[in-house]
């Protein structure tokens, strides 16, 4: 398991969101909460079960070779994606998905 400790202040962890592919790692902004003491930059990577330390370009580097693809999941858990993308069309689309359900539809 991989802990990626970010700031929502950091432009870098910005670029990081963006850039790269996080699924498969626990967020934790440190803007909002407890962080270890150990973690002094961000974005850093902690690998949880050889508390190894990957900080700043070598995260970037890290999740380059990223293998820990998750689907999502379409509920209130899921801050990262709202929508999917069609990948069996001629031309790429993407479509946002619900987060809710309809109680009644009028005709």
């Amino acid at each position: 398991m991989y802990n990626l400790y970010y700031s929502q202040h950091c432009q870098h962890c910005s670029r990081l969101f963006r850039e790269c592919n996080t699924n498969g790692l626990n967020l934790i902004n440190i803007n909002e909460g407890q962080y270890p003491t150990n973690i002094v930059n961000v974005p850093t990577i902690e690998d949880v079960v050889t508390n190894q330390l990957y900080i700043g370009a070598d995260v970037f580097e890290f999740l380059k070779n990223n293998n820990m693809v998750e689907a999502f999941e379409y509920n209130t858990r899921n801050k990262m994606n709202s929508g999917f993308s069609f990948i069996n069309t001629s031309v790429p689309k993407y479509t946002e998905q619900e987060n809710f359900s309809h109680l009644s539809e009028t005709n």
